[in-house]
């Protein structure tokens, strides 16, 4: 997948939730204006056409981007659990309502009553929480047929590293392509020849190798003591390769199908 590509999706996944955000908040003001006294559906009416009112909109759709952007709704998903996706949207809403409950103290908005912040919480969690587990799906079938997918290099060749490729491998919907391993000769080495995995790259030689093929991620499988690990982490960064540390392997392993790290 190219980064054109990548930063397309990214783009029209920001365009899709301004437009829940957007929905949400007349949803919202709506259930208002038809249940409440304190401010009519005429007044909801008229107030729409006020330059304020539109200033502090925009304001609120900005900062609730803000946020998701913060809370990580923008970066690859791929290698999180359902689960941790759902509570990151829930807590990003939560924040984004709260910022609207802040402005309409320091602004004096009396459309946003209890009932307005509840069914706004209420709409965009459940709106945007559905259309990513819809989302996950679809992306999930689209790389089972070879598309979408993100080229991966494992730099270490320990059991634990080996064991990472293995449960890659084993879930196609997780989208990733391992090209190999890279690593110098040590006394493990053997051990791992006999499993017939592809020996990439030594630690020379990868810088050359970025340069040479697609890489999109890199897992460091590396123990912590290494010599070798913050200079691979700094190829990577210069190269625009997301890396996941060896305590993505710990993820993933207590949790398969869970991994933390990475990009779209």
């Amino acid at each position: 997948m190219t980064a054109f590509r990548r930063q397309l999706l990214v783009k029209v996944a920001k365009l899709y939730d301004l437009a829940i955000m957007s929905l949400s908040f007349g949803l919202a003001a709506v259930l208002v204006a038809h249940q409440t006294t304190i401010v009519s559906f005429a007044d909801f009416l008229a107030m729409r056409v006020k330059v304020r009112n539109f200033v502090l909109f925009a304001g609120f759709l900005l900062v609730w981007n803000i946020i998701f952007r913060l809370f990580g709704l923008y970066d690859s998903r791929r290698l999180s659990g359902q689960k941790d996706e759902a509570l990151d949207v829930v807590k990003a809403t939560t924040f984004g309502v709260a910022s609207v409950c802040i402005a309409a103290f320091l602004f004096r908005l009396k459309i946003v009553t209890p009932l307005f912040v509840l069914g706004l919480w209420f709409i965009s969690g459940a709106t945007f929480v559905s259309s990513r587990l819809v989302a996950r799906y679809l992306l999930s079938q689209v790389r089972v047929r070879g598309r979408n997918l993100r080229e991966m290099l494992i730099v270490g060749t320990n059991p634990r590293a080996v064991l990472f490729a293995r449960k890659i491998q084993a879930n196609p919907t997780l989208g990733y392509r391992v090209l190999g391993f890279v690593d110098q000769e040590w006394e493990g080495m053997e051990e791992f020849r006999k499993g017939g995995y592809p020996l990439a790259s030594d630690f020379e030689r990868f810088p050359f190798l970025l340069r040479e093929r697609v890489v999109d991620e890199v897992v460091l499988a590396l123990p912590m003591k290494s010599l070798y690990l913050s200079g691979v982490a700094r190829r990577c960064s210069l190269r625009g390769a997301g890396c996941c540390r060896t305590g993505a392997l710990q993820c993933f392993q207590s949790a398969p199908g869970t991994v933390e790290g990475g990009r779209v």
